[in-house]
């Protein structure tokens, strides 16, 4: 992605009011972390100024993670005023001190996999993302070695979408070892807007996509890496509704993470358009199920059968009106995940697959008669995404010389969380309408 996408990315998260959130330590729990300053010497990953690459390494790693990385201040962040009031009302005495801060906020493993140079304090450090390196980091330092030999040895494949998006979600959103809850939400917590190929551009790369990086890993193109992140963030979803989603008694009701916050919290809405807005006690309470709806623009953009499937049962999902009834459409809705999954990662998105899903997603916003907030977060991002896909490709682009300029207007009317000017976004979703030539 170039520079000034860089920027037109880095400008609408602003906007955005999006508040870092710390990756997700590595499912790996079998290996010793040996700690960052194990990847810290001059002649590994800790020189003070990028090298030219030897085998894709420009060796400056550490620095960029350490003076521009918001992973690295995941732990300190557990220090400031905002946690600790945070913390209070959940009844934790001390954030930096408790399971379930740190478990997002720093490499959490246990005391048995703490090498003598780990430190909890470092936050998301290599390890957390790489996985645990006493089985591997010896022979990693050797010259010319293989990254099959790598991920043979344990080094977790970030380079793979799924397992990346897999990786940050488990913090991003939430898992089942560390399930994020509307208790923490309502102490306060930050929302947690993700997506992953947005958030893999604005975070520092500390590494070159080259012709080397390409011929070592697969590499995937940000289109294809959104939508593959889309996919899997659906999968969890599903799996946490599945889990907690259902009532298992009379009365009994689920966390309500689970559902659309901008539903119930009628203040995010604008005041002049409280007539568009049922009250709360009128109609069913709606799950949050945007990455669901982004899975159904992309597969009816890339695969006709799949997507006949898949709105059949979403439509059960949102028709759904007994217990029951909910726990069989999520049980059609995993499997049908699994499989576009399997077909996103196989399967890329030409130019004519990114074209329709922008164009799909802009009549969406223009008509929608109900502002969901979750949604138009979800939209500008991809379509931001989708824009400097085609120049990365190198292919004939169906975006409209005006197209940056509607998509800064778009960001700008969700320039705060207290604050959606629905208004302002329809329009903006109108005018990239009228931008895209693919009809």
């Amino acid at each position: 992605m170039d520079t000034a996408g860089r920027r037109l990315i880095v400008a609408g998260l602003t906007a955005l009011c999006i508040c870092s959130a710390a990756a997700a330590p590595s499912p790996d729990t079998a290996r010793v972390h040996l700690g960052v300053a194990s990847c810290a010497g001059s002649n590994c990953h800790g020189s003070n100024a990028s090298r030219p690459p030897a085998k894709g390494v420009l060796h400056n790693e550490y620095l960029t993670w350490q003076r521009d990385d918001a992973h690295a201040g995941a732990y300190r962040s557990l220090l400031t005023a905002r946690s600790l009031a945070i913390a209070h009302r959940l009844g934790i005495a001390d954030p930096s001190e408790s399971n379930t801060c740190l478990d997002c906020h720093s490499d959490d493993v246990s005391a048995q996999q703490r090498g003598p140079r780990f430190s909890q304090e470092d936050g998301i450090g290599c390890e957390a993302c790489h996985g645990g390196s006493s089985a591997w980091i010896v022979d990693h330092a050797v010259a010319h070695r293989s990254h099959a030999v790598n991920l043979k040895e344990g080094i977790y494949p970030t380079e793979d979408p799924q397992a990346r998006a897999a990786l940050c979600l488990s913090c991003h959103y939430g898992a089942s070892d560390k399930p994020m809850t509307h208790a923490i939400m309502a102490a306060g917590h930050p929302p947690l807007l993700f997506e992953l190929a947005t958030y893999t551009a604005i975070q520092p790369a500390h590494y070159r996509v080259d012709a080397d990086y390409k011929q070592r890993k697969h590499y995937v193109g940000p289109a294809d890496t959104w939508a593959v992140g889309q996919v899997v963030t659906a999968e969890r979803v599903l799996a946490d509704l599945a889990a907690r989603g259902v009532p298992t008694a009379v009365g009994a009701a689920p966390d309500f993470y689970l559902y659309d916050c901008y539903s119930c919290h009628q203040p995010l809405q604008p005041e002049g358009l409280a007539g568009d807005v049922p009250p709360t006690d009128a109609r069913p309470l709606p799950l949050a199920l945007t990455s669901l709806h982004m899975v159904d623009t992309i597969l009816a953009a890339s695969d006709p059968g799949l997507v006949q499937r898949w709105e059949q049962a979403l439509a059960a999902l949102h028709a759904a009106d007994t217990p029951a009834a909910l726990a069989d459409a999520i049980a059609r809705l995993q499997p049908l995940a699994v499989e576009a999954a399997a077909f996103l990662s196989a399967h890329s998105l030409d130019a004519e697959a990114r074209h329709r899903i922008t164009l799909a997603l802009a009549r969406d916003g223009a008509q929608v008669s109900y502002p969901d907030r979750s949604l138009a977060d979800q939209t500008v991002m991809a379509m931001t995404v989708l824009y400097h896909a085609d120049s990365e490709a190198g292919e004939t682009t169906a975006f409209g010389p005006q197209f940056p300029k509607a998509l800064d207007a778009a960001y700008k009317s969700l320039h705060s969380l207290s604050e959606f000017e629905v208004p302002a976004y329809r329009s903006a979703m109108q005018d990239i309408e009228k931008c895209i030539k693919y009809k």
